[in-house]
């Protein structure tokens, strides 16, 4: 296997400087998906207020899967809502698709 790239290794400060500046404007990288304690742990808070205003479980849910099926079971969702501590960031989550 024959080496075909040669490797540059000593660098200029424009050049440098020129990385740097390439990485500085990077946007944040967002995920495209998370998984289903992350979405919980996400609406905990969203999830406990329609409780508290009278909601069940049950509907909260049917809600959540609207206008298609998201998958979301009621079993689960209960487990996840119980376990859940602290929500993550809602920056970490993927952005909206409105």
């Amino acid at each position: 296997m024959a080496n075909t790239t040669s490797r540059r290794q000593n660098y200029t400060e424009n050049d440098i400087a020129e990385m740097a500046a390439r990485l500085r404007a990077l946007p944040p990288k967002k995920k495209s998906t998370v998984g289903i304690s992350d979405a919980i742990a996400y609406l905990k808070k969203d999830l406990r207020s329609a409780l508290e205003r009278g909601y069940t479980l049950e509907e909260t849910v049917e809600i959540l899967n609207q206008p298609e099926d998201r998958g979301l079971r009621v079993s689960t969702v209960r487990r996840y809502l119980a376990t859940t501590k602290k929500g993550p960031s809602r920056t970490n989550l993927p952005a909206s698709e409105s």
